[in-house]
């Protein structure tokens, strides 16, 4: 609880003072391994299951896994809350990560409590890290998260597409307009460049290529 209090102060304080209209939500979450808790922690972990036994590899339905995948729920619950008219953007690697994961991001709950305003999925798929079938690995991890959203939800779509990242990285401009072009046949509805300074060397061959002028001319918002 105090350290759910710091974050959710500290993010009070930032929007209050910089007037801002909305946040990205990057690190919620558990480190993807198995793991211990802190000494605090597991004090309160032991509170609230009366000393269910755990193993630091446990996942699915156990006790451990579902405390961490709590705390992160109320976290998400508290930053909403406090923040209710500033419009927050989670970054999340996937469908794969919202249960039984050890990073402990039910996201798609946050989405359906109404939390969490945009899922902005990760996009850092290359030959780097998938080889010649990254672009369908692509397809496919969009359209999980797609699928996950609830069709009446309000919450957007979007996916982080890494210009250079330490998964890999783009390797021509037009590589950019393939993850737009897959990425809107998958319903998604909205792109983040990680990082500006990274896109910078491509912004001309983007433009000329009209890339984003026929990405944006696609979307509903």
């Amino acid at each position: 609880p105090e350290a759910r209090a710091w974050v959710v102060g500290a993010l009070k304080e930032l929007v209050t003072r910089y007037d801002l209209k909305g946040i990205t939500l990057d690190y919620v979450r558990y480190p993807n391994r198995p793991m211990l808790l802190d000494e605090r922690g597991m004090a309160a972990y032991n509170e609230a299951t009366g000393g269910a036994p755990y193993t630091i590899k446990d996942r699915g339905d156990t006790p451990f896994q579902r405390y961490k995948e709590t705390q992160l729920s109320e976290l998400a619950k508290a930053i909403d809350t406090a923040l209710p008219n500033v419009r927050k953007v989670l970054y999340s690697w996937g469908a794969h990560v919202a249960d039984g994961h050890y990073v402990g991001q039910r996201w798609v709950d946050w989405v359906t409590a109404g939390y969490i305003d945009v899922v902005n999925a990760s996009g850092y798929c290359y030959t780097d890290n998938y080889g010649d079938e990254y672009m369908e690995v692509f397809r496919n991890r969009m359209k999980s998260v797609r699928a996950q959203v609830p069709a009446d939800s309000a919450a957007l779509v979007t996916f982080c597409l890494g210009i250079v990242t330490s998964h890999g990285g783009i390797k021509a401009p037009a590589d950019i307009n393939d993850y737009l072009t897959v990425s809107h046949e998958e319903g998604v509805e909205g792109v983040a460049f990680f990082t500006l300074n990274t896109l910078t060397e491509h912004v001309d061959a983007v433009v000329d290529g009209g890339y984003l002028k026929d990405y944006a001319n696609t979307l509903k918002h």
